[in-house]
Parts: structure tokens; sequence; C-alpha cells
């Protein structure tokens, strides 16, 4: 890794949170799910934690809070901006809609879009791939692990 580049992108949601680790706009490094069983705050803080002691990022990308977050997940976000703050990293927030303005460039609007072209770029994604979702189904347990690789891409894209 090359840690003048390193960027950590974390996106919490209902389970744990999604995470992706990037040196570049073409470098994914690493990626992953963190199911957090009881969830709980703390827990996911302390995994946070040791993924910016391991990965050493220079910044730090994360949802931004919006109405339809659980106040849990707003206090979650929150506390890993002080987390981060206190290790003296930058925090860049992404709301839903830059997300959705960045991936509509390259014709991709839906979530399930924005995971097709996200597989197309990083091939070794392909087995985390998920269907189209209709109304009655729950969010796949993998749209995690794609928001955090969709707000590491803003990321970049944004800040170029």
């Amino acid at each position: 890794m090359n840690k003048q580049k390193t960027i950590l992108a974390i996106h919490p949601n209902q389970a744990g949170f999604g995470y992706a680790v990037f040196d570049s706009p073409s470098q994914l490094e690493d990626f992953g799910m963190v199911y957090i069983q009881p969830i709980s705050n703390t827990k996911s803080l302390v995994r946070i934690k040791q993924y910016i002691d391991y990965f050493n990022p220079i910044e730090i990308a994360v949802k931004e809070p919006s109405d339809r977050c659980s106040p849990r997940i707003q206090k979650l976000i929150d506390s890993i901006s002080q987390l981060a703050r206190t290790a003296d990293l930058p925090v860049n927030t992404y709301s839903r809609a830059d997300i959705q303005n960045v991936f509509e460039q390259f014709e991709a609007f839906s979530k399930h879009q924005i995971s097709k072209r996200l597989i197309e770029w990083f091939p070794i994604l392909k087995p985390y791939g998920f269907p189209k979702r209709s109304a009655q189904m729950a969010e796949h347990h993998y749209t995690g692990l794609f928001d955090a690789l969709s707000l590491g891409i803003t990321h970049y894209y944004l800040l170029s």
C-alpha cells in the first residue's frame, strides 16, 4: 500500500459497516463487510479503529448522515468523524446525491446499477454481486460493501 494516497471509505448500515481501501481510483487494496452482532456502535468503533491503525490511511470518506439514517447510524457517523479527527485524519462526507451525481456520468443510477459498474471496473467483486431488488425485498447484505466502494470512487472523483 502507498501511504501517500491511501483512503479508507466507511459506510455504516443496520448490520455493521462496509469498508473499502483505495490507493487510487483504480487501485482497490481491500474491501469487505463487517458484521457486528449484537449491533453496537462501541464495537463498530473498535473495529474501525483497528482498520485505521492497520491501513494507515491519509483520509477517511464516510457517508453523510441523512434524514433516512437511524439515530444509531447518525451517532456512529459522528463518532467515526471524531475518531478520525483524534488521529489527525481529514474526514470527507458524501451524500447519496453526490454518489448518484458521480455515477450517473457512467450511466449507473440505482444501487444495483452502481454495483454492476463497480464489478466491471474491479472484476474481483463479481462474487459479491447481488440481484436487482424488488419493492418487497430487503436490501442485500453486500449492499453496504458496494456503498463503501462507491463512496471511495466518489471521493476521488469529486476531489480531482
